[in-house]
């Protein structure tokens, strides 16, 4: 994730990670599982 946050923010993109919970790490959304993306909705 830190990979991927350095090249868009080098490219002019603004980066936001949602925490993830449970099971999930930080910026992960798998199936039924959302929780970094729904922290997220009001900003995007």
């Amino acid at each position: 994730m830190d990979k991927v946050n350095e090249i868009l923010t080098r490219g002019g993109v603004k980066v936001e990670i949602g925490k993830g919970k449970g099971q999930l790490n930080d910026g992960q959304v798998f199936g039924c599982e959302f929780y970094p993306a729904t922290q997220l909705k009001d900003k995007v």
